[in-house]
């Protein structure tokens, strides 16, 4: 036994829509002419009934105002047509300046990353410079405070030691100057003896002449 699928074909519009045509598709080829036939035959039906239609509208637009309608209702939708045909050209146009601006934006916006990652290289490699160069300067003058404070320490044991020279000189030429008067006094006291003793011996020499 063959399985059969069936299929509604729907004709007309509004009530005439529940008129339909049901029938039968085998699936072996034994059955594909009278398909066919089935198929020709719904299709002069849904012609006669569409025709039909059609009557029954130009009977309903036969007069002036309904022809007028008719006429108006494509022209007002070629018009509506036009204006939303106009619509899409004018968003796709925007759409595609859109794109365009924000191409521009992000290539800036690329170009702007790269110059501040270049600044900040920049600003790093500055300041790393910077901090060795305050560095260098921190240890040189450094170095000079110690070296100047050595120098002064010197300076000052030397000058030191220079007013403990001149201390002790002045000392010793005082205690020299003191010698020197007690020698003049010395050897004034014995030009004294030296002077008496002479004249005692004057005096007895003279004496013993005498005698």
């Amino acid at each position: 036994m063959l399985s059969t699928t069936k299929s509604t074909i729907a004709i007309g519009r509004g009530d005439d829509a529940t008129k339909t045509i049901s029938y039968s598709a085998a699936p072996n080829s034994t059955n594909r002419r009278a398909l066919l036939n089935r198929v020709n035959v719904a299709v002069v039906f849904g012609l006669g009934v569409m025709a039909y239609i059609l009557q029954l509208n130009y009977a309903s637009t036969s007069s002036p105002e309904g022809l007028l309608q008719q006429i108006e209702k494509p022209t007002h939708g070629l018009d509506t047509y036009d204006k939303l045909k106009q619509h899409f050209i004018q968003d796709e146009m925007e759409i595609t300046k859109d794109k365009i601006l924000i191409t521009e934006l992000e290539e800036r916006k690329t170009k702007m990353v790269s110059g501040l990652e270049n600044v900040a290289r920049t600003l790093y490699a500055v300041e790393s410079k910077t901090k060795k160069s305050g560095k260098r300067i921190s240890e040189a003058m450094e170095a000079m405070e110690q070296s100047n404070d050595k120098i002064r320490r010197d300076d000052i044991r030397l000058l030191n030691k220079l007013m403990g020279e001149d201390a002790f000189a002045h000392e010793k030429l005082y205690e020299e100057r003191q010698e020197n008067l007690a020698l003049k006094d010395l050897l004034g006291e014995m030009k004294l003896l030296t002077e008496k003793q002479k004249k005692t011996e004057g005096l007895r020499g003279s004496q013993s002449k005498y005698q």
